[in-house]
């Protein structure tokens, strides 16, 4: 592992670095890449969001919670969401056929029922596409010969994605809660003893805590009493208990399927699976180490960032162990301006910020790629994770702290 680090009044410059061997996406197989698409290519710089998909006349909804994208850039260029995982391709437009490349997507662990089957599939029926349709409002793709169709709306013509709350506030922000319970009403069970499950709302979008032995963060919405949660990133740490495995998921797939809610300063309670269970929670009591998890704090032994003289930037390439996490650490200036960035060749290098108080100032930032910019609070050490949520990979962790 090779270090740099850098002072806080420096002009900008960038250190030699170790550059760790990649790991190599797996790709979806697929047709020759193809050339670049026609000036005349309606396609490019249109967003579509999956409605269904299947045989034609019975087409099979998208599974609920799930959102599958397919973007066209310019240049020949798509990408998208396959309701889990990013991906991205070229593609071609011939006449009124439609070739995609070769299809490259990160390799996360999708939690929930039938995510990542759907997921194959959709990237399946893209490598087999053929003819296609296009409105302003609606794409037809036609795959499998012309057997199947994915049929699409145009992103900015599906309802929009409500906000944090239609007041303006949400009063989840900032807040931390512990499992109690959870199943249907009036019948549900405690929580495996021993074992502890939380959640806590760090912003008005992101949300992170511990499923009681695994540490989890993903998005989440709020509109007037319901609650919505994206996807959700885990590390796939082996629990010792399989009662604790077995809870773990079923409290994952609760929050998938997550409705109502209601709040008071000492109860959270939400519904999930369409209102017939809930979950309970009570307000949890904050350990101010860093993590939801349990994990020590400070963390052992991390590898500290100084910055060569004249230098405000600075790399560290690695390679990190499956399901694993480094530590690094830096001093810096209230006020200062820092920037942290963690690339990896299947973006499932993960980034967390901690201040050396133990409080969270980003967790589990997915990408591509993996960052964060912000100005800091206060002079003092700050504790940066990159944390593996796949196999043993590469990566690179880029850090730039400006002058005052």
């Amino acid at each position: 592992m090779l270090i740099a680090a850098v002072p806080a009044c420096a002009a900008p410059g960038a250190q030699e670095t170790a550059t760790a061997e990649a790991t190599t996406p797996a790709p979806v197989p697929t047709q020759e890449t193809p050339a670049s698409p026609p000036d005349d290519d309606n396609l490019a710089n249109t967003e579509w969001t999956l409605e269904s998909f299947g045989p034609m006349g019975a087409e099979t909804p998208v599974l609920e919670g799930t959102t599958v994208t397919l973007m066209f850039e310019s240049g020949g260029q798509a990408g998208g969401s396959g309701g889990c995982n990013s991906y991205g391709t070229d593609y071609q437009v011939q006449d009124n056929s439609l070739i995609f490349g070769e299809i490259v997507s990160t390799l996360m662990a999708c939690i929930g029922e039938g995510i990542t089957e759907q997921e194959q599939l959709y990237l399946t029926a893209l490598r087999s596409a053929g003819e296609f349709e296009q409105t302003a409002d609606q794409l037809i793709i036609h795959y499998d010969n012309g057997q199947s169709v994915l049929n699409f709306s145009a992103t900015n013509s599906v309802a929009e994605t409500p906000t944090p709350s239609e007041d303006g506030e949400n009063s989840l922000v900032g807040t931390q809660w512990q499992l109690e319970s959870f199943g249907p009403p009036a019948a549900e069970m405690l929580v495996v003893e021993g074992s502890m499950i939380t959640l806590e709302f760090e912003t008005a979008e992101q949300a992170v805590g511990s499923g009681g032995c695994n540490s989890y963060g993903g998005d989440y919405t709020v509109q007037g009493d319901t609650i919505s949660f994206g996807q959700i990133v885990s590390t796939e740490i082996a629990c010792l208990d399989q009662a604790v495995t077995e809870q773990e998921q079923r409290y994952f797939e609760a929050l998938q399927t997550a409705g109502s809610f209601a709040q008071t300063a000492e109860q959270l309670t939400i519904s999930y699976n369409n209102g017939q269970s809930v979950l309970n929670f009570v307000p949890a009591t904050s350990s101010n180490d860093g993590s939801s998890s349990g994990e020590s704090f400070p963390p052992e032994d991390p590898v500290r960032i100084a910055f060569e003289p004249s230098e405000t930037s600075a790399e560290v390439s690695d390679t990190i162990e499956e399901h694993n996490t480094h530590y690094y650490v830096l001093r810096a200036l209230e006020g200062q301006e820092m920037m942290v960035e963690i690339t990896s060749p299947n973006n499932d290098v993960v980034l967390t910020i901690v201040t050396e108080d133990g409080m969270p100032i980003k967790r589990y930032q997915n990408g591509p790629p993996a960052s964060w910019t912000g100005t800091l609070p206060d002079s003092q050490d700050y504790y940066i994770y990159a944390i593996s949520f796949g196999p043993d990979t590469s990566y690179t962790l880029t850090v730039q702290v400006d002058p005052l």
